[in-house]
C-alpha cells in the first residue's frame, strides 16, 4: 500500500498461518495485527466498481496525484494489478479508481476505499 502517508507493504508468507500468515514488508522490523491484515486481505478481494465515471480524463478524477497506490500479486506467476486511487466524486460517496493503467476510469465506494486505505498504525500489532 502506497499511500501519500505512511506508506506500507503487507505481504502474506507462503506456507505460513497463525501469527506469522502476514508480514510488514515495509518498514522493517514491523509486526502486522493479523486479524487486521485478514480483514484487509478479504475487504480488497470483495471489491468491485460501481460504475465506470463520466469523466475519464486522469487529472480530472485526480488520477494524476493519486493519494494511493495498491499493487496486489496473484498466485499465478507474473499477475499483478495496480489500482491508483484518485480524488473523491462530486456526491463524496465514491472514488475514482484506474487499474494497471488501464484507460476506464471508475468509481469504487468510498467505504470500500476507506476499508482498505487504513494507516501504518492500523495494521500494526500493538
Amino acid at each position: 500500500m502506497a499511500r501519500n502517508k505512511d506508506p506500507f507493504m503487507l505481504t502474506k508468507n507462503p506456507g505460513k498461518t497463525g501469527d506469522e500468515l502476514w508480514k510488514l514488508s515495509k518498514p522493517t522490523g514491523a509486526k502486522p495485527d493479523i486479524s487486521k491484515a485478514n480483514a484487509i486481505a478479504g475487504f480488497f478481494h470483495e471489491w468491485k466498481a460501481q460504475r465506470y465515471a463520466e469523466d475519464n480524463l486522469p487529472k480530472t478524477a485526480g488520477l494524476d496525484k493519486p493519494s494511493a497506490v495498491i499493487s496486489a500479486k496473484s498466485k499465478v506467476p507474473g499477475h499483478t494489478c495496480t489500482l491508483k486511487i484518485g480524488g473523491e466524486s462530486p456526491d463524496k460517496g465514491n472514488y475514482y479508481v484506474i487499474a494497471n493503467n488501464q484507460p476506464n476510469v471508475y468509481l469504487v465506494a468510498k467505504t470500500d476505499i476507506d476499508r482498505i486505505t487504513v494507516k501504518l498504525d492500523e495494521v500494526k500489532a500493538k
